[in-house]
């Protein structure tokens, strides 16, 4: 996603990203103005596999969401195959010997009941 939104200029400064909430006291003030009254957060490592750098970046592509298809939406043709390019490049460097790529990441869960 950092690719994408390199790539693209996006967000605009001052605009909230997809990373935006990775701040555990941030998240949770998020839902306490919300409304919510006890968030709980946990954090989990999740591990991604994928046979190839082009499957990691279809699975990018496909799996990005609403933000990144809009971002995406806004590009002309050749210039989507130019970010589609760069985003399997830029995944090279987490391939191994045989060209799998594999991202360990953490995920930030959160519950309350409003």
């Amino acid at each position: 996603m950092n690719i994408v939104l390199k790539e693209t200029n996006s967000p605009p400064p001052g605009t909230l990203g997809p990373f935006s909430m990775s701040d555990q006291n941030n998240l949770k003030k998020l839902y306490e103005d919300s409304g919510f009254i006890h968030p709980v957060i946990e954090r989990i490592n999740v591990v991604c596999d994928f046979d190839s750098t082009d499957d990691f970046t279809v699975f990018t592509i496909d799996h990005g969401g609403p933000a990144l298809q809009k971002i995406l939406a806004g590009e002309s043709n050749e210039r989507r195959k130019q970010i589609v390019k760069a985003i399997s490049k830029g995944s090279e460097k987490y391939a191994d010997s045989t060209g799998k790529v594999r991202f360990e990441n953490e995920a930030i869960l959160i519950v309350d009941i409003k």
